[in-house]
């Protein structure tokens, strides 16, 4: 699977990763990218140092909601207001 992104998107990303300080965010974000330059799901699995089938669920998840950043922002948006009841 490849990976076709605008320069709109590609800079969107890479802007995302420099601000991004949670690794397996980062990580996605990174797997998006090298894929769209060409690199193979094993060789962005060697890379990155995960697995195969992680680096297939994160293109997958990419390329079905092309919001992935979006969504990843969102919920740390809403995970501080969320009061946990004891």
């Amino acid at each position: 699977m490849k990976i076709e992104l605008t320069i709109k998107e590609k800079q969107d990303l890479e802007f995302q990763h420099s601000k991004e300080r949670a690794r397996r965010v980062a990580d996605r974000i990174k797997a998006v990218l090298l894929n769209a330059e060409g690199w193979t799901q094993k060789q962005i699995a060697q890379a990155l140092r995960i697995r195969y089938e992680t680096v297939q669920n994160h293109l997958n998840d990419y390329k079905n909601s092309k919001s992935l950043i979006l969504k990843m922002v969102a919920l740390k948006a809403i995970l501080p207001r969320i009061k946990l009841c004891s």
